[in-house]
């Protein structure tokens, strides 16, 4: 004789994924759902019950209302290649007899009354590949980077020849030979100015000489001679008084 349909609603179906690492307590969720309008018993048993501890791993569930299961898996050392323990679930349900308490509904069903669904159990390892992409430094292709850090090529400095010599207006190219005889003049007074600073006394012949220098008939000196003129009598005259 067949056994009934599973009458809740096991969320997940099929499968209880449990992800690691598996060296401490791993837990999951099972949600039942009860869509019908009965109270529904429920009793969660597995292959390996030392290896899990469930809460609550039995009960009564009202009309449309639902449970979570925790199935929480003990530390243990996982060997994928090892295929000689099985960890699977099932889920029994039944409607409870009338009169019935819920401890005593497995002994008054029978056994063609019991529905039950099956899950197996999916252990995920920690990924590696997340772990390796997060410590790789970044790669950068040898074009991009050259684009990053070349900078525009700079244009050497070249020195510029300095032309130390201003250039000279119009007008004074003609008054140069003038310009230049003053000067000379205005350095033999400075010379005889200094060896006449350790006598007072000929202060008076200083300036007589340095008058007849600007007074000089025989030439004609342009304006600036005289300015040139007369600002050496007074630096000069600034150093006696000093």
């Amino acid at each position: 004789m067949s056994k009934s349909e599973q009458v809740l609603i096991l969320d997940p179906s099929t499968e209880l994924k449990f992800k690691g690492p598996f060296d401490k307590v791993v837990t999951t969720d099972l949600k039942l759902t009860n869509p019908s309008d009965k109270k529904v018993c429920f009793k969660v048993k597995t292959t390996v019950p030392k290896h899990y501890c469930v809460r609550p791993n039995n009960g009564v569930i009202d009309p449309q209302d639902s449970v979570t299961v925790s199935v929480m898996l003990q530390p243990f050392v996982n060997d994928p290649n090892d295929k000689t323990t099985k960890h699977k679930f099932m889920v029994q349900s039944a409607y409870p007899p009338p009169d019935v308490a819920p401890a005593d509904v497995w002994k008054a069903v029978s056994s063609s009354s019991l529905m039950d669904s099956k899950l197996k159990c999916v252990f995920e390892e920690p990924s590696q590949s997340v772990n390796k992409d997060e410590d790789a430094p970044a790669v950068v292709s040898p074009g991009s980077t050259k684009e990053k850090t070349e900078e525009p090529a700079q244009q050497p400095n070249i020195p510029q020849s300095i032309n130390t010599n201003p250039p000279v207006p119009a007008d004074s190219v003609h008054e140069a030979p003038e310009i230049k005889a003053t000067s000379d003049r205005v350095k033999e007074t400075e010379v005889r100015q200094r060896k006449l600073q350790s006598s007072p006394l000929q202060k008076t012949n200083v300036s007589q000489n340095v008058t007849t220098l600007a007074e000089a008939p025989n030439q004609q000196v342009s304006p600036v001679v005289y300015m040139i003129v007369a600002l050496i009598i007074g630096i000069i005259l600034g150093k006696f008084v000093l």
